[in-house]
């Protein structure tokens, strides 16, 4: 009997580790489809001439289809040309609507990583490259601080960020932007940013140490900037390693104080028998 209820519910088990495991293959597709749509979108358009004008076609047919559909939905079904008509609008706005769907997790994850991660560090190397304007302050020193900084407030103090795209997503109090603000927050929570910094320093780390080796000791960038890189990657990781065990410890401000003013209000003498009296 116990037999039996072992092997359901290692079956149950397993399937339930194939079935995340295909949910899992068709996000990661659906999000690679996105952001290959929007990469060809934005690189043809930057680069051909063409592209151009068929995303200025596709705009005005795209318009026309919502005019179409819109002004022959009452009327669909009183001529045969009418209904026709609005049929082929249809279906053509469903077939964009199922691309947008498609587009859609992409861009929303463009979305955070602007905000979460670039904003940070273009931030601060903006400033630093005006705070160099009146003082002197080496390029490679601006690239390691922007790099550092930018990395810690992604990564340890990117609330007040999550609460801009909170509200940004939200805006029109629709029910299913709860879900757009859900995604962004459920990606770039702080351990996932943490883990992808330690990647990129472990692959940043290999691959500049086998071109290194390749290249007879010439540096990936440049020896100064591949020390800035690196050096800004130990020190986040040295941040993250001391926040950790700050966490760790027992030590607060205010309990110190409790301390001290117990050392300054207590006055009792101490007996031979170990009493204390006032």
């Amino acid at each position: 009997m116990n037999n039996n209820r072992c092997d359901n519910s290692k079956q149950k088990d397993k399937k339930k580790g194939v079935s995340e495991g295909i949910m899992g293959l068709i996000a990661l597709a659906v999000i690679i489809l996105g952001l290959f749509i929007m990469i060809s979108f934005v690189w043809l358009g930057g680069t051909t001439k063409w592209m151009n004008t068929l995303g200025a076609v596709l705009l005005a047919y795209i318009f026309i289809l919502m005019v179409v559909w819109i002004v022959l939905r009452p009327i669909e079904n009183k001529r045969k040309i009418t209904k026709a008509l609005y049929k082929f609008a249809d279906w053509n706005m469903q077939a964009w609507t199922l691309l947008v769907a498609l587009v859609l997790p992409a861009s929303l994850l463009l979305f955070g990583l602007v905000f979460i991660v670039v904003v940070p560090f273009a931030l601060m190397f903006g400033l630093l490259k005006l705070l160099s304007l009146v003082t002197t302050i080496d390029s490679n020193a601006i690239l390691f601080i922007a790099l550092t900084i930018g990395g810690i407030i992604s990564a340890h103090y990117s609330k007040p960020m999550f609460w801009f795209i909170s509200k940004t997503l939200t805006m029109n109090h629709h029910r299913y932007e709860e879900h757009y603000k859900r995604m962004v927050e459920y990606v770039y929570q702080p351990a996932n940013l943490q883990f992808v910094v330690y990647f990129l320093y472990i692959v940043y780390l290999v691959v500049s140490t086998i071109y290194t080796f390749q290249t007879c000791g010439q540096p990936l960038w440049g020896q100064e900037q591949d020390l800035a890189v690196l050096e800004s990657f130990l020190v986040f990781i040295a941040f993250s390693n001391m926040r950790s065990k700050r966490e760790m410890t027992k030590f607060k401000l205010s309990e110190l104080f409790i301390i001290m003013c117990a050392i300054w209000t207590t006055r009792d003498i101490i007996d031979e028998d170990g009493n204390g009296t006032e």
